[in-house]
Parts: structure tokens; C-alpha cells; sequence
């Protein structure tokens, strides 16, 4: 089967649309991306409310016509003293806690194992987050 050269203006021409269809195709997502953008910050600002009315009452859990928003605990480790903690990691033969960050389930694995007895160089910290599910 033979193939069939084009002539060079009509490659010209089929590269030029699709040039344009690549350009049309960038302006939709970056119009897209403002509207996610936009979003996001609209549910930033309303999760800021809610927080703000959980912060007044002694509620714990709240709910609407689709939904409902409960308050959730997360605890993580927060490192406050490298040199303690590499010396703890090396004492112990504990690599695993490393990462860029601390390794959050080697973390609780090892504060199980001491009995919750904290490992020098990290504190604790909680992070409470909304939780947010359909109804039905």
C-alpha cells in the first residue's frame, strides 16, 4: 500500500490548526483551572465558618439537607529536635521514622511500643478536621 506525500503548504496547514487546537485547548484549562481556583476558596472561606461556629458552641457534629459535618481529631508527629531524634533513631535502630518527614505510622507503632512514652526530638500535635458525607 502506497502512502500518499502531502503537499508542504497543506502540512503547513494541518500543522497550523492543530497548533490552534492546542492553543484552544490551554485557554479552556486555564479558564477551568481559575474556576477550581475559585472553589476551592469559596469552600475554604465556608469551612472557616463552620469551624468558627463549632469554636462558639460545644457542638461536635452538625448536618444540612445533604449533608453532615462531624469534628475529627488527627494526630501526627512534629519534629522539634533533630539531634535528639537522631540519636533516639540510631540508639534504637530505627530508620523507619525517617522520611523528608516523619513517618506517621512508624511514629504511632513506636510510641505503642514505649507505652506512649514520647521519642526525644518530637512532640505531638492534633489537627482537628471537618468531616464531611453524604446523607442517605
Amino acid at each position: 500500500m502506497a502512502t500518499v506525500k502531502l503537499k508542504l503548504g497543506t502540512l503547513i496547514d494541518r500543522l497550523y490548526k492543530a497548533q490552534q487546537h492546542i492553543a484552544e485547548a490551554s485557554r479552556e484549562v486555564a479558564r477551568a483551572e481559575r474556576v477550581v481556583q475559585q472553589r476551592k476558596h469559596k469552600a475554604a472561606m465556608i469551612e472557616t465558618e463552620i469551624r468558627d461556629r463549632f469554636k462558639k458552641g460545644t457542638l461536635e457534629g452538625a448536618e444540612g439537607k445533604l449533608a453532615r459535618v462531624s469534628l475529627k481529631t488527627v494526630t501526627g508527629p512534629q519534629l522539634k529536635n533533630w539531634d535528639k531524634l537522631a540519636a533516639f533513631v540510631l540508639k534504637n535502630k530505627a530508620p523507619e521514622l525517617f522520611q523528608r518527614r516523619i513517618s506517621k505510622q512508624a511514629w504511632l507503632d513506636w510510641l505503642d511500643d514505649r507505652k506512649q512514652r514520647p521519642i526525644p526530638g518530637i512532640s505531638k500535635y492534633e489537627e482537628i478536621r471537618l468531616s464531611v458525607t453524604k446523607k442517605g
